[in-house]
């Protein structure tokens, strides 16, 4: 598959693992699939821990095209985790059911506001989004709950106090649900940071957010690039970081392209490695795909200028123009 198909393949939204061979007869090819058993026999490594990582010269990774965070509630609390949320590349929607706390005004940075039930609100959930549960009582909480956790999430978390979060909880288990599901929501919200405020509760709310994500964290392929390999049907050349050593601005799954005509979508962490990586990859159109180690500090890095000390594997995937 290539990465035509691929953004094809995410336009809906979600995610999907990708696998793509760094070695072998196999080196470049990109393989997508929802379970193990439907990879072909070149992309079946075990599921590493932490993704995105590098099994037997497998760069496997879970990629979307847009991260998604669900707060249900539009109180004091949600008004700093949407301007958070937002901050940290996510499409927000703010859900409550009170016309004066689900106005597009009071969230100026979210993507949607819908006044509606929290049920009806939910009925459509999106894959692999996060969801912050911050109603105003538990009732409210309990029917989100419920509802969430007939999805897959990245992230689920539910505040209030033992008391609350108690009786909500044995709610769950009346409506069948099991323990290991329940032990999947993080609550009370957030990491312990001694928040008080909103804001700051704001923020530990997105410190355990990151937390929780970056485990399985997917490989985002930002929408720029979705629309030129979409709609650009010269050639262009993937540039991927496949591994991260020591300190770099960007890890394993940041993305540039670089198409025919010079033009650059995205970035694998900017400075003079990015700018060698696009001169690399100009010369890389047409040909086949190659992988290229930059080091950022000292011997070789000196004429980079860069001084961080890691050290990036970059993949160059070549596109061939769509006749």
């Amino acid at each position: 598959m290539d990465m035509r198909e691929l953004a094809q393949k995410l336009m809906g939204g979600g995610s999907l693992y990708v696998r793509t061979a760094l070695a072998g007869a196999y080196m470049g090819e990109t393989a997508v699939a929802e379970r193990e058993v439907d990879f072909p026999d070149w992309a079946r490594v075990p599921q590493p821990e932490h993704l995105p990582a590098i099994v037997s010269d497998i760069f496997c990774e879970r990629m979307s095209s847009r991260k998604e965070l669900v707060i249900c509630g539009g109180g004091h609390i949600s008004k700093p985790v949407c301007t958070l949320g937002h901050m940290l590349g996510y499409a927000v929607t703010v859900i409550d059911d009170r016309p004066e706390f689900a106005a597009k005004e009071r969230f100026p940075e979210a993507e949607r506001v819908l006044c509606q039930p929290f049920a009806q609100a939910l009925a459509n959930l999106p894959a692999d989004a996060s969801y912050v549960i911050v109603t105003r009582g538990h009732k409210d909480d309990a029917a989100c709950l419920a509802r969430i956790l007939q999805v897959p999430f990245s992230y689920c978390g539910m505040i209030g106090s033992k008391t609350k979060v108690a009786s909500v909880m044995q709610r769950m288990r009346e409506l069948g649900y099991t323990r290991q599901q329940l032990d999947t929501v993080h609550s009370p919200i957030g990491l312990k940071i001694g928040a008080h405020t909103p804001e700051e509760i704001a923020v530990s709310i997105a410190a355990e957010l990151i937390a929780v994500n970056s485990v399985h964290e997917a490989s985002l392929l930002p929408a720029e690039i979705m629309q030129q390999l979409l709609h650009n049907s010269g050639r262009m050349v993937m540039v991927t970081i496949v591994r991260r050593e020591g300190s770099a601005p960007r890890g394993a799954g940041a993305r540039m392209l670089v198409a025919e005509d010079g033009s650059c979508y995205g970035t694998i962490g900017g400075g003079s490695v990015e700018h060698a990586a696009q001169e690399r990859a100009r010369d890389s159109l047409g040909g086949m795909p190659e992988l290229q180690e930059y080091e950022l500090g000292g011997g070789e890095a000196s004429h980079l200028g860069m001084v961080c000390g890691g050290r990036v594997t970059v993949l160059f995937t070549p596109i061939a123009a769509q006749q």
